[in-house]
């Protein structure tokens, strides 16, 4: 079902941005980028963010991380 690879790409690539952003400093993670607002964690703060904003409408309850 097209949802279901919706939703194993999702985890894929949460999973590997979580991967490569531990290997990060602080000093990258509080760089600026062009083309975006604000600093990288900023963004990932950004990110996650909306994800538990889409978990809640599908599902009528924020994540507990959300």
């Amino acid at each position: 079902m097209l949802v279901d690879k919706m939703f194993e790409y999702n985890l894929w690539a949460n999973s590997t941005l979580i991967e490569i952003l531990t290997m990060l400093t602080d000093e990258q993670l509080e760089a600026k980028a062009g083309g975006v607002v604000g600093t990288l964690r900023e963004t990932v703060a950004h990110l996650v963010r909306s994800e538990g904003y889409y978990i809640r409408h599908l599902s009528g309850a924020f994540p507990e991380w959300g």
